[in-house]
């Protein structure tokens, strides 16, 4: 088990302490005529290949909550069972003054950036690219395919060929721009 940290500097390494939190966090979401269904927090992973300085990497995340979720609360775990040094972070869904976290692509772009240039300032070489830049696919499906999913129906397939031969595009037009 690894302990939860907490924007409030604490640690949580017990079960119903955790459940206590989410109870807390869940009472905000809905305390007001404002309140909705849906998700209570946010989940972002933020990842370093293997090798990576994992107390740097948990460091860089935790300044960026700090500094960037500041009016938030949140909590991170770093985790270091894989190859690859990883942070996961939970962000409430509402700020202390009740407002909605609503993320969109210009925002997480700006979270890549600062986790970069936070590592960085450590001295551990990042860059903050997107999957798709580095020739690597989507990890999971697109809003309308899973929809189509939940209608019963089979979304179209795509052949193996052509996502291997897009793969091989994009790493080739990647690696022409690195050089």
């Amino acid at each position: 088990p690894l302990p939860l940290e907490t924007s409030e500097g604490k640690l949580l390494a017990r079960a119903d302490e955790m459940q206590q939190l989410a109870r807390e966090w869940q009472l905000h979401e809905m305390s007001d005529e404002t309140r909705r269904k849906g998700a209570t927090a946010l989940a972002m992973v933020f990842s370093m290949p293997p090798g990576a300085d994992p107390a740097k990497v948990g460091e860089a995340v935790r300044d960026f909550a700090e500094q960037d979720m500041a009016n938030r609360r949140w909590v991170m775990v770093l985790h270091t069972d894989e190859a690859h040094p990883h942070v996961h972070l939970i962000v409430a869904n509402r700020d202390q003054d009740g407002r909605r976290f609503n993320p969109d692509r210009e925002f997480l772009a700006h979270c890549r950036e600062r986790f970069a240039e936070n590592l960085r300032s450590r001295g551990v070489e990042a860059d903050a690219t997107r999957r798709a830049a580095r020739g690597f696919p989507r990890r999971r499906e697109n809003i309308a395919t899973n929809k189509v999913r939940e209608r019963g129906q089979r979304p179209l397939a795509v052949p193996q060929a052509a996502i291997d031969r897009h793969r091989a595009e994009n790493m080739e037009r990647v690696t022409s721009i690195y050089m």
